[in-house]
């Protein structure tokens, strides 16, 4: 009789100690599908506020020179940042004024009055990561 309440006791600490683990490995995987859920929302919010410097103009609208100048400050500029998932990797311009020249191209005020034909493209991350810019 000692034997069997001794078993009892034993199989009664086995079924709490299995208990245990299983709420934690269960308690793991709730935390891991919200990290990896809260990453995704995360990385979505990244994209939106870096296409919004691009978008706010429209796709396939005519700008200003002052807008194409603002666009093009900005290619520079990300295109210059450590920001690896962030790049634009194409910019179509007329052959007046490139992200290389813009700076001089635009320091002329009735470049800043031209029309530009603008539109972008995104990756399949849904980045903008094309950009062009041709004098209309």
């Amino acid at each position: 009789m000692e034997n069997a309440s001794k078993a009892l006791i034993v199989a009664g600490g086995v079924l709490i100690a299995v208990l245990v683990v299983s709420i934690s490995v269960y308690l793991l995987n709730g935390y891991r599908e919200f990290y990896y859920n809260s990453m995704n929302t995360l990385s979505s919010t990244r994209i939106n506020a870096f296409n919004t410097d691009f978008n706010k103009y429209g796709n396939g609208v005519k700008i200003s020179g002052a807008d194409a100048f603002n666009i093009l400050s900005r290619v520079s500029e990300i295109n210059s940042s450590d920001l690896d998932d962030f790049v634009v990797d194409s910019v179509a311009t007329t052959g007046t004024v490139t992200v290389d020249n813009y700076m001089t191209y635009f320091y002329f005020a009735e470049n800043l009055l031209k029309e530009f034909n603008y539109s972008f493209g995104y990756n399949d991350r849904g980045i903008i990561n094309s950009v062009s810019i041709i004098a209309g």
